[in-house]
């Protein structure tokens, strides 16, 4: 915030700076928007494989639990 208050005092000399500024934290939120979509599927398979074994059906848990390695995998 200080960068681009600072930027801001600078008027339009300062437009690409303030671009490259507004760029990077949009990348930075696109990245956290990435990792709570993962987050958000790693619970609902959390939940689907807690449903399996409630139903007594083993298999699609082992598949659940298999989906769930590979989603973990993704998370930093």
């Amino acid at each position: 915030m200080r960068t681009y208050l600072h930027l801001l005092e600078q008027g339009t000399q300062s437009a690409a700076q303030q671009k490259e500024l507004f760029q990077t934290h949009a990348r930075e939120l696109e990245r956290e928007i990435e990792q709570l979509q993962i987050r958000k599927q790693y619970l609902e398979e959390k939940v689907a494989y807690w449903d399996a074994l409630e139903r007594g059906d083993t298999e699609a848990a082992q598949h659940i639990t298999e989906e769930i390695h590979r989603i973990a995998a993704k998370l930093l």
